[in-house]
């Protein structure tokens, strides 16, 4: 199966996009034992190992999103797995070996992923912050919420080395922190 992670309210929705995927190339060409055009055995599994969300209401919107399922999308069995076993509280921790999980006082493993959705902190770079003049290189020095997490995901992707990373768009990054951001992302 494909196991996923993600981090930053709404990098949750790119493992449901992928069930979708595989439930409508299932459905398309086949499942195992059938006669299948489609080169790759189908269906494949999708499983959400983890999102990470340092704000509290948003983590918990995440696990609403993941206990609901989605309506109106026909179930395929062996595809579908909605359960999102943990919800870590910071991008900084997951580099470690074990992080922090909302709800509770306990530290779980870090588990490696195939696949990575995530986002970082924006409002270092935000057209809200009236001195984000002063944040121009936040990313290479590591400086302010941006720079911040940025690090920590960065750490986390060299650390458990996915397979294929995804990461949202943040419309203030630009110049010399927009460098920075995809040559740190191309060696991670």
């Amino acid at each position: 199966g494909l196991h996923c992670g993600s981090a930053c309210s709404g990098a949750e929705m790119v493992p449901l996009i992928f069930e979708l995927i595989f439930e409508r190339l299932a459905n398309a060409f086949g499942s195992p034992g059938e006669s299948s055009a489609f080169p790759v055995n189908l269906p494949v599994k999708v499983r959400h190992k983890f999102s990470c969300e340092i704000v509290q209401w948003k983590s918990k919107f995440i696990q609403k999103v993941a206990l609901s399922g989605r309506s109106g999308v026909a179930e395929v069995p062996g595809v579908t797995d909605h359960f999102l076993p943990v919800i870590f509280k910071d991008i900084m921790h997951l580099v470690n070996s074990q992080a922090p999980v909302w709800g509770s006082n306990e530290f779980v493993p870090v588990p490696k992923v195939h696949f990575f959705s995530c986002g970082w902190s924006c409002c270092t770079v935000s057209s809200l912050n009236k001195e984000k003049a002063q944040s121009s290189d936040c990313i290479a020095k590591k400086q302010g919420k941006t720079g911040e997490t940025f690090d920590g995901l960065e750490k986390f992707a060299k650390k458990k080395n996915p397979v294929w990373m995804v990461c949202e768009n943040v419309g203030g990054l630009k110049g010399r922190n927009l460098k920075v951001t995809k040559r740190k992302l191309e060696r991670a």
